[in-house]
């Protein structure tokens, strides 16, 4: 999937902008539509490809961009996008702060009309539920995760298959975070067995993590150590920069529990070897980046 990443960012970076800033408009060319498109993918590409900070410069340019023209709907998007990427790297309030925005209303002649759509609604209470379990509002964050798979059994909306690995990668967070290994373990299965059936590298590491996690919970360090190498060999082969620094993570806890000490400070070193990469892709004065570097540590310490 990484070389599928570049490849995107490859083209929304050229192709796209050459298209776009041609004065020739070719015949059934929605301009605005592809414009839109490159300011999702380009972001999007960068996040999966290690590029934390860049991504969220991307967002933090399109977003007003989008907004200025009158495209409130890709705004929005973006917006819950951004929240998401937040919400990965510890920024929880700014998650929230995010979602709120883009659910937020608008007026015509005082008249409030509903701004979210089913797409954006369902990736709302996905982002807004990843928000609320980082604050540690479990209860709510149950409520958003539940109203989402209510929805979801009404029928698909656009790009329901991907949301849904982030869905459910969520939920199983909620779980761990309440110390719920049974649920946990139920949501990390179906995780596993979704993204099983795509191409998506990342998700099938980040799942086999969360077996982990749950096998670790439940005091299982052997097992714990099958699944994060099951991870571990996806990411040998890809790169899968928001899961490696994971995974190395619970591998160090794993063996903690077993008393191999020199094999919890190898995975504890490569762990921080990974995140410290990601970490550098913001700049020193980002105030994101202070918030995932106390992420990271709060990970380093639970595996030491």
């Amino acid at each position: 999937m990484a070389s599928r990443y570049r490849a995107a960012y490859r083209a929304v970076r050229d192709d796209f902008r050459t298209l776009i800033d041609t004065e020739v408009i070719r015949p059934g060319m929605n301009a605005a539509r592809m414009y839109y498109t490159a300011c999702l993918v380009a972001p999007w590409a960068l996040f999966f490809l290690g590029e934390l900070g860049p991504a969220f410069k991307e967002l933090e340019a399109s977003i007003p961009a989008m907004r200025s023209n009158g495209n409130d709907y890709s705004a929005r998007i973006l917006q819950l996008v951004r929240g998401w990427f937040r919400a990965y790297v510890g920024d929880y309030e700014g998650a929230r702060d995010d979602c709120l925005a883009a659910a937020a209303n608008d007026a015509a002649d005082g008249v409030p009309v509903p701004t979210l759509d089913a797409h954006e609604y369902r990736i709302y209470l996905v982002v807004c539920g990843a928000a609320e379990t980082g604050l540690r509002n479990f209860a709510r964050a149950c409520e958003l995760f539940e109203e989402r798979d209510r929805l979801a059994t009404q029928g698909p909306v656009s790009l329901d298959w991907y949301w849904r690995l982030i869905a459910e990668y969520e939920t199983v967070n909620l779980w761990l975070a309440a110390a719920d290994p049974a649920r946990a373990e139920a949501h990390a299965r179906l995780l596993l067995k979704l993204t099983l059936q795509t191409s998506e590298r990342t998700f099938q590491a980040l799942a086999w993590n969360a077996l982990a996690e749950v096998q670790i919970m439940r005091g299982e360090p052997h097992a714990a150590l099958e699944s994060t190498e099951c991870a571990l060999a996806i990411s040998n082969e890809y790169e899968i920069h928001l899961a490696t620094w994971r995974v190395h993570a619970t591998a160090a806890r794993a063996h903690r529990m077993l008393g191999r000490v020199v094999e919890a400070a190898s995975s504890r070193e490569l762990s921080a070897r990974a995140s410290g990469r990601l970490l550098n892709t913001f700049t020193q004065s980002h105030l994101l980046r202070d918030l995932f570097a106390k992420r990271i540590a709060r990970e380093e310490r639970s595996s030491e």
